[in-house]
């Protein structure tokens, strides 16, 4: 058996700590004390591949490049230790799945396991490859046996008044729920974590994650019912209290949203109508909707400059550049030759990752702007970051303009969906819509 810690995976001590346990860096002499304290058989003979410290940075740098790419999509790593600890977990699965069985006691979610995973007790197994589906009736044989085995916990009789055992079990027990619900079995997600809250009913995790479960359902009631029983549990909980206000934001919003859209229908030039809708779209998670209407609106509307502005901020707020950069350049097709257009969409451009276009814009800019440009530029964190680039530099300069390539729609630029936007774009008065 060879037992490994989640959240110490990358730290560099505990990388040297199990190297020189199950690698074969271990030493192979130990004398009279260590062999009276029986090191010399204590681990198993067959040894682990581990990574050392070159291959934690490597798999460091590659996450700071996907994070940059779509923050989105996974947790910062420099400010987050859960993405880097999961990368290296499956770095270990990959290099020893072909000789050894894998398990896991979760600590944190490790997305990437999901796929491979089979719930086996208390733990769930890792198997060899990825599976399709789970094997039939895994779930049902997985619900009865908790349900046998917190009976078995509630005989003991210091059971029912011992916190900690609650928690532990609890959380084991949520683990579960997560596997199903990554395969969008959401019968036996509800049933799993169902279980860990009734063995630990403050168990903000599993609340949170139920919460979302009913809410991809659209169950809000039950989501609203969900948190109301859990708060009085532990009062003081930020993160309950954060979760009741969400959940009771989504419950309003789905009653207003219905005669919101009959009455937008009826008038669709009313931009006050339009405003809540959007806000509740947002709030329920229906994007597609969300984007349906700004279209439109748009398509009807080309050059409403104030409609564009206000669209740039509202989809960045969300942190999705993709479209907050589509509608930039049909701003920038309505007004042309302004400079603090040109720069919104530079900005965009930068911060997506398409540099050359992003220059180029610039200094078109800069030649329209001049010095209100470049003092805007000279504000902005982002062009901080570049400031030593001879391209960046060069764009700058208040020259002959360069010649700008048309630029591409945003869907044909592999933009990420989401990141956290410094620079303040547009004039706006839609700043207060928030995603919940």
């Amino acid at each position: 058996l060879y037992i490994v810690t989640q959240n110490a995976l990358a730290d560099t001590f505990y990388n040297h700590y199990i190297r020189s346990q199950y690698s074969d860096e271990r030493p192979s002499e130990f004398n009279w004390f260590e062999r009276l304290l029986g090191r010399d058989h204590t681990y198993p003979k067959q040894t682990l591949i581990l990574p050392h410290r070159e291959d934690i940075m490597g798999l460091f740098e590659g996450l700071m490049q996907k994070y940059q790419a779509n923050p989105a999509g996974i947790p910062n790593p420099q400010s987050d230790p859960v993405a880097l600890n999961s990368a290296v977990g499956e770095w270990i699965f990959l290099h020893n799945r072909d000789q050894h069985q894998f398990f896991v006691e979760e600590s944190f979610p490790m997305q990437w396991s999901y796929p491979y995973a089979v719930p086996h007790g208390l733990c769930y197994e890792i198997k060899h490859d990825p599976l399709t589906e789970l094997p039939p009736g895994t779930a049902d044989k997985d619900i009865a046996w908790w349900d046998d085995y917190i009976k078995k916990l509630e005989s003991y009789p210091g059971f029912k008044n011992d916190d900690l055992a609650h928690h532990s079990f609890g959380k084991l027990r949520n683990t579960g729920g997560n596997i199903y619900a990554y395969r969008n079995m959401r019968d036996a997600a509800e049933k799993a974590y169902k279980q860990a809250l009734y063995l630990w009913p403050g168990n903000t995790e599993t609340t949170g994650n139920l919460v979302n479960l009913y809410t991809l359902e659209g169950r809000f009631q039950d989501a609203v019912d969900l948190v109301d029983a859990g708060l009085p549990l532990d009062p003081n909980s930020k993160v309950l209290q954060h979760l009741k206000a969400i959940t009771e934001s989504r419950l309003k919003a789905s009653q207003d949203i219905p005669s919101q859209l009959s009455a937008y229908q009826n008038d669709k030039n009313n931009r006050q109508l339009l405003k809540p809708i959007l806000q509740n779209l947002l709030i329920l998670g229906r994007q597609g909707e969300m984007d349906s209407i700004i279209t439109d609106v748009i398509i009807a509307n080309p050059t409403d400059a104030q409609f564009l502005g206000d669209m740039i901020n509202f989809y960045a707020s969300q942190g999705r550049l993709s479209k907050a950069l589509e509608v930039a350049m049909d701003l920038q097709n309505a007004q042309p030759n302004q400079w603090n257009v040109d720069l919104t969409v530079a900005t965009l451009l930068l911060m997506t990752g398409q540099k050359d276009l992003a220059y180029a814009n610039l200094h078109q800019a800069v030649l329209l702007g001049g010095n209100s440009a470049l003092e805007q530029i000279q504000r902005e964190q982002i062009y901080q970051q570049v400031a030593n680039d001879p391209d960046f530099q060069k764009a700058l300069q208040a020259t002959q303009p360069q010649a700008i390539d048309a630029t591409p729609k945003a869907s044909d630029t592999g933009i990420p969906d989401s990141l956290q936007l410094q620079p303040t774009l547009m004039p706006t008065g839609w700043k207060n819509l928030k995603a919940q």
